[in-house]
């Protein structure tokens, strides 16, 4: 029963963490630019990835 209520609240996080994102897009669109917006957008994204880019690329070089 634990497992499945940790499994309800990382759910609702993410949704909440994906649905926050279109109306923080919508706020950007006042001051930004479309295109601004979306760089923005894949800046933090690049970012929040870059910790798992280095973990890849150790596993790369030790395969080669």
């Amino acid at each position: 029963m634990e497992k499945s209520l940790k499994n309800y609240f990382a759910l609702l996080f993410l949704a909440t963490v994906w649905g926050s994102s279109f109306i923080l897009m919508k706020k950007g669109l006042i001051v930004f630019s479309d295109v601004e917006v979306a760089a923005l957008r894949l800046f933090i994204a690049f970012l929040s990835l870059v910790p798992f880019l280095f973990k890849a690329f150790k596993k790369v070089i030790a395969t080669l």
